[in-house]
């Protein structure tokens, strides 16, 4: 790529799947490279609790009724280490809120001019992103 990226995810404890790729674009980003970027520059985490589901409701993907597909990697409360797994990354942070103007901020301060954001997700999501986003 010839631009740095920064990247802000947000997912609930219950759902955060391919942290530990996640994780190695995170220090790929880290190695200097002549004159295309590789990997994550930033990389932040936001973490909201779990999605409550009824009991006996089933995953159409997973084929189980816990409703978490790719069980095999989420601990016995039903979520990822995701502390543990981003521990040693430098260029990673991860706190446990939902989107906010101060993380936008940051985020913005952190960016190389110029620069494009790119927001996607679930609509209101969306929405409230770029609404944020309308402010700066």
């Amino acid at each position: 790529l010839r631009c740095p990226i920064d990247l802000i995810h947000s997912c609930r404890e219950d759902d955060l799947l391919l942290l530990p790729e996640i994780k190695q674009y995170c220090l790929d980003g880290m190695k200097p490279h002549p004159r295309l970027f590789r990997g994550l520059r930033n990389y932040t985490l936001l973490v909201t609790g779990n999605e409550k589901r009824g009991q006996g409701d089933d995953d159409e993907h997973s084929g189980s009724s816990s409703g978490l597909p790719f069980q095999e990697h989420f601990n016995k409360n039903g979520t990822v280490d995701h502390d543990a797994i981003l521990k040693d990354v430098p260029n990673a942070k991860t706190l446990k809120c939902r989107l906010d103007y101060r993380i936008i901020e940051d985020a913005i301060e952190r960016l190389v001019y110029p620069y494009r954001v790119v927001v996607s997700g679930p609509d209101a999501f969306n929405n409230a992103a770029r609404e944020m986003l309308d402010e700066f």
